[in-house]
């Protein structure tokens, strides 16, 4: 509805890592709720451009998070 409202020209995903950060990257799972995220805001505002970002490179407990080169491909 608020996208409705406010009609913007653009609109910016910053994807984090919480999807994967602990458990793991499930790449299905992440795909498609990316794609759904996506789709809904197309569909409220369908000449809206889209720029989505993800993480590059996490860190937990001193080990780097690997899952962030797979979610930056999808």
């Amino acid at each position: 509805r608020q996208l409705q409202e406010m009609q913007p020209d653009l609109v910016v995903l910053d994807m984090g890592g919480n999807d994967f950060y602990v458990g793991g990257l499930n790449r299905q799972t992440y795909e498609e709720r990316l794609k759904s995220i996506v789709y809904m805001i197309q569909e409220n505002v369908p000449q809206v451009s889209i720029i989505i970002s993800c993480p590059q490179d996490l860190y937990r407990r001193y080990h780097n998070v690997k899952d962030c080169a797979p979610a930056a491909e999808i």
